[in-house]
């Protein structure tokens, strides 16, 4: 499973950051839980380099602040088609408490219900898919009212 961090790249390194978009997104409180989910996804045809486990927090970069001016420009231009930035906020945050932040690239819609059905049945909540133009929230945020 790819974990978010760049190929071949240092432990200190600051990994390639995770651009959300056409990704389902969710957290586990329980790695166990995280690891059989990908499993069951990579069982189900998704193949491995498109299964993301546990995000490192500084892949998810929510304001482009880690990676460079460039970045930073094209979070802003994009917080005007899409308020992703809460909840790539939410999942950062996640990752850094401990959590396991997990991503899926799901560009065909017929392949969505299928894994975000996996990823509840293993405990993901906080689940989004990251569309081109749409955020679709899937299993809300537990923590939120």
């Amino acid at each position: 499973m790819n974990t978010g961090r760049q190929a071949g790249g240092d432990e200190g390194a600051v990994p390639q950051a995770l651009s959300p978009r056409r990704y389902m997104i969710g957290i586990f409180d329980d790695s166990g839980a995280a690891e059989a989910a990908t499993g069951e996804i990579a069982a189900s045809g998704v193949s491995q380099p498109e299964i993301l486990l546990c995000i490192a927090p500084e892949a998810i970069d929510a304001h482009g602040q880690l990676h460079g001016p460039f970045a930073a420009l094209k979070k802003r231009v994009q917080a005007l088609v899409a308020d992703d930035d809460h909840l790539l906020e939410r999942y950062e945050e996640a990752a850094r408490t401990g959590a396991c932040v997990i991503g899926v690239l799901a560009p065909e819609p017929a392949s969505r219900d299928g894994i975000r059905q996996i990823l509840q049945r293993h405990g993901g909540h906080t689940i989004n898919f990251f569309g081109d133009w749409v955020i679709e929230t899937l299993d809300a945020d537990p923590g939120r009212s």
